[in-house]
């Protein structure tokens, strides 16, 4: 080691920096890096999942189609008995 190294490594003793005083800190930034990740990723699929809803959502649809699907949907005798038993569900609990 040459004299400017040593020069320079009994600097960083004098001012109590070593890497056990400096690894909590890189711990801490990287828990709240892969936080962020996480939460950027969950905000991502919930936005996602919103505007898949709005795209296929009836909200666009006037009641005249809306009663005609209502109407074609409840001909089918499994879908009515789901909505019935549903229904049945709903007023029990």
């Amino acid at each position: 080691m040459t004299e400017q190294q040593k020069s320079i490594i009994k600097t960083l003793r004098e001012q109590n920096f070593s890497y056990n005083a400096i690894a909590p800190n890189i711990r801490l930034f990287g828990y709240e890096l892969m936080i962020e990740i996480i939460a950027g990723i969950g905000l991502y699929k919930f936005l996602l999942a919103i505007f898949r809803l709005h795209r296929k959502g009836s909200f666009m649809k006037n009641f005249d189609t809306l009663f005609s699907e209502s109407e074609h949907r409840m001909k089918n005798h499994i879908y009515a008995e789901k909505v019935a038993r549903g229904e049945k569900l709903f007023e029990e609990w």
